[in-house]
């Protein structure tokens, strides 16, 4: 949508040295840089929480910085299949669904 940010961004991890982290850039519809983060973890070995928390953290950094209009993008399908389903998310990351779909109700638009 015009005017919204979009925001990329991917949670990784590393079997050998059991580290994770996540980023996440945001640019305008021009497509400029207007932020960027990342966040390690550790011990948070599946692929799918980490990408949930990576959402999670754009959520969150979009509703600080007062954005109503986002874009989320992220390759994560299965994530993105839990938080458009209007039931209950019962995986291993469920918790953070949850908080991600209570977070985006507040914006004027947010599309994944």
């Amino acid at each position: 949508p015009q005017y919204a940010l979009k925001l990329n961004c991917n949670g990784a991890f590393s079997e050998c040295d059991r580290h994770e982290g996540e980023g996440m850039v945001a640019r305008d519809a021009q497509g400029w840089v207007t932020m960027a983060t990342s966040i390690n973890f550790q011990y948070i070995m599946d692929p799918p929480t980490m990408e949930a928390l990576a959402i999670l953290q754009a959520v969150k950094l979009a509703s600080g910085n007062g954005w109503s209009r986002i874009v989320i993008e992220v390759y994560a399908e299965v994530v993105i299949f839990e938080i458009r389903n209007e039931t209950l998310c019962l995986t291993s990351y469920g918790n953070i669904v949850e908080e991600i779909k209570a977070l985006v109700i507040s914006f004027v638009s947010c599309h994944f």
